[in-house]
């Protein structure tokens, strides 16, 4: 029996994959270095890795940019949403710096505040595999995304904490595993942990198309 062709067949596999996995975080990389065309990296790069989360091929060209191409605005209007309203939650904390912290406004101010961006980091968390993968309106997503972090908070944190642990450990790994990989490995991480929250909501045979 000659076992040559399917090992050959299934280096070649795990070569493309890594190649795929690799590229993505370059192409993420260098999209995002004028910081202003991140949300376009981050579109990009959850676009290539989302079919992976749900078990299916991907390739890293035609997904990446045709991802920036269909979902360019949306991107952007995320991004100028993430900027206020992180903006404001950098602004409060800049403030509660001058404030007697023993009192309690004080303290219910800034508990709401840590509140507020933990809901925009989750949130972000879904908003991104969701654009990519469904055809739908963005204030509709966002509703979504939102309603997900507080339907399912043990599994937004699981995969939070996930993320923030992949994240902590490329800090002690050379810097070149963060050009290379640390950030396909979060938007790979999240996009598998929100399918399997988010696969529990769509009908049967959506579910079975994407996937299939």
């Amino acid at each position: 029996m000659n076992m040559t062709r399917p090992q050959n067949t299934d280096l070649f596999a795990w070569a493309d994959r890594a190649g795929t996995f690799i590229l993505a975080n370059l192409l993420w990389v260098l999209l995002s270095l004028p910081i202003i065309t991140l949300p376009l990296a981050m579109v990009g790069l959850f676009a290539t890795l989302a079919p992976w989360g749900r078990g299916k091929p991907s390739e890293v060209f035609r997904d990446f940019f045709g991802g920036v191409r269909e979902h360019w605005r949306s991107a952007m209007v995320i991004g100028a949403i993430n900027l206020l309203v992180g903006g404001l939650v950098a602004l409060n904390l800049s403030i509660f710096r001058l404030m007697n912290m023993s009192q309690p406004v004080a303290l219910l101010s800034q508990s709401i505040t840590f509140f507020v961006a933990l809901v925009l980091i989750t949130v972000n968390l879904y908003i991104w595999p969701l654009l990519v993968t469904f055809d739908i309106p963005l204030r509709e997503l966002l509703s979504i995304a939102l309603k997900l972090v507080f339907v399912h908070p043990f599994a937004s944190m699981g995969i939070l904490l996930a993320t923030v642990a992949i994240l902590l450990g490329s800090t002690v790994l050379p810097a070149m595993f963060l050009l290379l990989g640390s950030v396909s490995a979060c938007a790979l991480t999240i996009c598998w942990g929100v399918w399997r929250v988010v696969r529990g909501h769509i009908a049967e045979d959506e579910r079975m198309r994407l996937e299939s």
